[in-house]
């Protein structure tokens, strides 16, 4: 991935692959639920007294909601990782990406 600003471009490399995979096995088992709840919904249309499809009903509601906080998570952890590598040493300043472009950065006022 690279991203460009005027004549400096800047690439990050990272492996994603896991967190990719991650969030296919989520969205997968999203679908399969959001899927299971439909035929729920239309059983219960038909008798909306069965208390079996109420029950399937609400742990199916349960586990779609476990899924959205494990994608919620992932996205979290991911964007933690990003911050700490983008905070490392060798990080580039405003005055060195600055120098790179071949501007010079707005200097700072004095107190």
């Amino acid at each position: 991935m690279a991203s460009a600003y005027k004549d400096l471009c800047i690439q990050f490399d990272g492996d994603t692959s896991k967190l990719n995979r991650a969030l296919a096995d989520l969205r997968k088992q999203s679908t399969k639920v959001k899927r299971e709840l439909r035929a729920i919904d239309k059983a219960l249309e038909l008798d909306p007294g069965n208390v079996e499809l109420l029950g399937q009903k609400a742990r199916y509601t349960s586990q779609q909601a476990s899924i959205l906080q494990e994608r919620m998570e992932l996205g979290l952890v991911a964007s933690q990782d990003d911050t700490a590598q983008n905070s490392g040493p060798n990080r580039p300043t405003a005055r060195a990406s600055a120098t790179a472009s071949g501007t010079t950065p707005p200097s700072s006022p004095s107190t």
